[in-house]
């Protein structure tokens, strides 16, 4: 949406510096003036070229979303390979389990 008025922008500004450009070249002998024009073209093309890509990029479907949280990976490696998978909240007991006495002293 915001991006077209842009590209129009610089594309006439590309289209007149173009045109300054050859006519300064033929009229007139090679000088720093034109030098400095020329890097301004080059300059000026990058930035249209730039914003053609975002452009042609935003209007491409967005990417499917790539699973990133390997905890949720790795879940899902087990159940395909049929790995030990840990228990079910509710298949866990109500009670807590018991520690060995040697366990529950501070060092």
């Amino acid at each position: 949406g915001c991006l077209i008025p842009w590209l129009l922008f610089f594309l006439a500004v590309k289209i007149l510096l173009v045109i300054g450009f050859i006519n300064n070249i033929l009229n007139n002998s090679v000088n720093l003036g034109q030098l400095i024009q020329f890097l301004l073209i080059m300059s000026i093309m990058s930035a249209w070229k730039h914003m053609q890509i975002q452009y042609i990029i935003m209007g491409l479907p967005r990417p499917s979303q790539v699973v990133t949280d390997s905890e949720n990976a790795s879940s899902d490696q087990n159940v395909e390979t049929g790995g030990d998978l840990p228990p079910k909240y509710e298949d866990v007991a109500e009670t807590p389990p018991k520690y060995d006495e040697t366990m529950m002293k501070p060092n």
